[in-house]
């Protein structure tokens, strides 16, 4: 798949390429396929946050690959570098401290029209990003909402992937991606040490829950776990507290 990023740059996901799309200019850059399958994630999520565990799990852990948050951030770090000196744009990809990254939402991506069997790049337009701390203020914001749009059946694939796993009185205990049913009852342990008055809750009112553990944590090491509550009326979720750990480990 190709798309336009800030009308400068055509990302070739297949090809794992970056090419200039300004006329006249002639550059292509190739990536490694671990910076490939990051930019492509962060494609995908445009203008939302993917956390960092979900980058570690799909980038690295899926592929049998040893994982951490130092190699996350050099890879992170290249893209940066490379995007740069294709668009002179420093701050197409955001970070958000102890959470993850996000392309900015004032960045424009687009797939790349194709006609008569060749790519044609919209017209060049200036842009014009906003002031870093605005963009800040409106990941935060867009964090807390986060599951609420999951369940509105978003396009990006990554949140279509929960999982069932089990009730907790009358709450629904979810996950995002695979999680084999023996991991089950270290899940449940998880979520009574994270929340302890969950039994409470979810015996006076529906609700779900949505949990993701990195596999350390499920091993009986520290890693990073994130929790969300969200009660339901009629259906519908109300509203999500929800809390990230890090260097957590079940006691």
């Amino acid at each position: 798949m190709k798309y336009i990023i800030a009308n400068k740059v055509i990302y070739d996901s297949d090809a794992a390429s970056l090419i200039s799309a300004i006329d006249g200019i002639d550059e292509e850059k190739k990536i490694t396929k671990t910076a490939n399958r990051i930019l492509s994630i962060l494609i995908e999520s445009h203008g939302k946050v993917v956390e960092r565990e979900y980058f570690l799990e799909q980038v690295w852990e899926s592929y049998g690959l040893a994982s951490s948050n130092g190699s996350l951030n050099q890879y992170i770090s290249i893209l940066r570098k490379t995007l740069a000196s294709l668009t002179d744009i420093d701050d197409i990809i955001i970070s958000v401290p102890k959470v993850g990254f996000l392309i900015s939402q004032d960045i424009e991506v687009t797939p790349q029209e194709v006609v008569e069997g060749k790519p044609k790049s919209p017209p060049l337009k200036k842009m014009f990003p906003w002031p870093v701390i605005t963009l800040l203020i409106a990941i935060a914001l867009t964090l807390f909402i986060d599951i609420y749009v999951f369940n509105r059946g978003d396009s990006n694939p990554r949140y279509k992937n929960d999982t069932e796993l089990f009730a907790i009185g009358r709450c629904q205990v979810k996950s995002w991606g695979n999680t084999p049913g023996s991991f089950n009852e270290i899940i449940a342990d998880v979520i009574g040490q994270l929340s302890p008055y969950i039994n409470e809750q979810c015996s006076n009112y529906p609700a779900l829950i949505y949990v993701n553990l990195q596999k350390n944590i499920l091993h009986g090491e520290e890693g990073i776990a994130f929790i969300s509550f969200c009660p339901l009326h009629e259906k519908e979720i109300i509203y999500c507290d929800s809390s990230y750990y890090y260097n957590w480990r079940l006691k």
